[in-house]
């Protein structure tokens, strides 16, 4: 019977739903790419300040991609 309730708990546990993990960039994933891909100074700048704003807004937490 505990092997039944081991079986029945670890195949729920396989079944249910995740959440999936959504981008934590202030920027969708495009714009995202071509700042990053971007030669350009000012672009760099750009998503090195939008990114720090994005970080200072949670301080408590390291930004990591996911």
């Amino acid at each position: 019977m505990l092997s039944r309730w081991r079986i029945w708990t670890r195949l729920k546990l396989a079944l249910r739903k995740r959440p999936v993990p959504q981008p934590q960039l202030p920027y969708d994933l495009d714009e995202f790419a071509k700042l990053l891909s971007s030669r350009d100074p000012r672009a760099l700048k750009q998503l090195a300040s939008g990114l720090a704003v994005r970080g200072a807004a949670e301080p408590g937490k390291l930004s990591s991609p996911r």
